[in-house]
């Protein structure tokens, strides 16, 4: 088939002009293979409106993906989370620091005090090793963790798979504490926050909830036969080697002995009967601060209700509480009374005799009984009915209790035994004893003696009485 050579139009074979132009097909060097060719590349056939669409459209398909791509990318990228985070820090802007954070609903969370935790944590050092995590992606398909420079686990980095291989997401969650707590009493209710655990028994852990480092108070109540306790405490919950915070409820803890010559007696406290004898308490106690005033019943076998008198704490003997009960007593040795110094010389053996060396041990173990709570109650006329008038241990006693006056020391006796008894004269017995102590200063240092004592005990008017007091020997330790 021939073309034109000048417009391209088609021209019949053996024709020597074309129908459409008119030129001439046989000029010089026109009809040659070579031009003819170079004719028809320059001359090809235009393109249709179908192929012209598919192709634009196909560019703009290109286009479009390529600025999808990196749309996706650009808004995916892990990058900007931490450079918001940076910001936020530095601007001290709690709120949108956690713009782009995550955290457990359920734990208790004081925005600004974490920012302000995780500011003092080295954020530089966490900022690093978020940047890390994300540009190692690739090596990193499982969840990791950021760490304090102590190792603790700060945020954990979630890596969320949209197209494998190509998109991922991410999610910085921060890592709460575990908080549990414990109580220094029985069915104790401690709360922190909208948080609440029960503690059934002194010393029980138990889970608490979940909170962010930061400052949180706690609450603790509870109560006994006693009266109701309460108790308040700030307490700091930030990250350790334990993985948990502990919170204890401490309350008082004091309890007192009890007694008595009546076990059997009822309690009752504030007026009111707990409608327990005292032999079913251990110990009472503790108490709450507030005052508490005790007393217990007892009746006779005729039916009769007999009170001890009200007491308080104030009224305890060196860790006991004490309640007596008054009732007729056993009929003493009656001591006679000599109107002359000749009258009592005449009849000074025979009334020697109404004393034995049992009474004169007795009359030692009860100096010892009262002598502690003398020591303890800086009194001395707790101890001056045993001791003779005028005698050198009568004088010894008084300048050492008189001594101890704010001195804050303790004594707690924890032996008294009597080893050896001699009778030297109808009037003279000699005691030897074995006695133990501890000794508390003002430092709460304590120190444990253990001493023989020989205690000379006189016969005279008023009855026996103690008129020297000698310690053969001493052994004391530092406890």
């Amino acid at each position: 088939m021939n073309y034109c050579t000048h417009c391209g139009s088609h021209v019949e074979k053996g024709e020597h002009f074309c129908t459409s132009c008119g030129k001439n097909q046989h000029e010089e060097g026109a009809s040659t293979k070579e031009k003819q060719s170079e004719t028809q590349k320059v001359h090809r056939k235009p393109l249709t409106r179908k192929t012209k669409i598919i192709a634009t459209v196909s560019v703009a398909a290109i286009i479009l993906l390529i600025g999808t791509h990196i749309a996706i990318s650009s808004a995916l990228d892990p990058l900007k989370n931490v450079q918001a985070m940076d910001r936020a820090l530095t601007d001290r802007n709690a709120k949108a620091f956690f713009n782009h954070v995550e955290v457990d609903k359920e734990a208790l969370l004081d925005k600004d005090q974490y920012l302000e935790f995780i500011h003092q944590s080295d954020w530089e050092s966490l900022r690093m090793q978020l940047t890390d995590e994300f540009h190692s992606e690739d090596s990193q398909p499982f969840d990791s963790t950021v760490k304090d420079y102590n190792g603790n686990d700060l945020f954990v980095v979630k890596r969320n798979t949209i197209v494998p291989g190509l998109y991922h997401s991410y999610e910085i969650e921060a890592i709460p504490n575990n908080v549990v707590a414990s109580a220094t009493m029985d069915k104790t209710t401690v709360n922190m926050g909208d948080h609440t655990a029960k503690v059934k028994e002194a010393g029980e852990v138990v889970e608490l909830g979940k909170a962010y480092p930061g400052e949180y108070g706690i609450e603790g109540s509870s109560s006994n036969d006693f009266g109701e306790f309460s108790y308040q405490e700030t307490v700091s919950v930030y990250p350790n080697d334990a993985k948990e915070t502990e919170v204890l409820a401490q309350f008082p803890e004091e309890t007192y002995r009890i007694e008595t010559n009546h076990s059997d007696a009822t309690l009752f406290i504030n007026g009111k009967s707990t409608k327990k004898k005292l032999s079913e308490y251990q110990a009472l106690g503790p108490f709450p601060e507030e005052e508490v005033v005790l007393h217990a019943e007892w009746k006779d076998e005729e039916g009769k209700t007999l009170q001890t008198e009200s007491i308080n704490l104030d009224s305890d003997m060196w860790g006991s509480l004490v309640f007596e009960f008054e009732e007729e007593e056993e009929t003493e040795k009656e001591i006679p009374v000599y109107e002359t110094e000749t009258e009592y010389e005449e009849v000074e053996s025979v009334d020697a005799n109404m004393w034995t060396s049992v009474d004169a041990e007795e009359h030692v173990l009860g100096f010892r009984d009262s002598y502690e709570s003398a020591l303890n109650d800086r009194d001395y006329d707790q101890v001056a009915p045993y001791l003779e008038e005028g005698s050198k241990a009568e004088e010894d006693i008084a300048e050492y209790i008189g001594d101890l006056k704010d001195k804050g020391y303790n004594y707690e006796f924890t032996n008294n035994e009597i080893i050896e008894v001699e009778e030297k004269s109808d009037a003279v017995f000699i005691i030897t004893t074995n006695e133990e102590f501890i000794f508390t200063n003002h430092k709460d240092e304590q120190i444990h003696y253990d001493r023989i004592k020989n205690y000379t005990v006189h016969v005279n008017g008023d009855g026996l009485k103690i008129s020297d007091i000698d310690i053969d020997e001493t052994e004391r330790n530092d406890l």
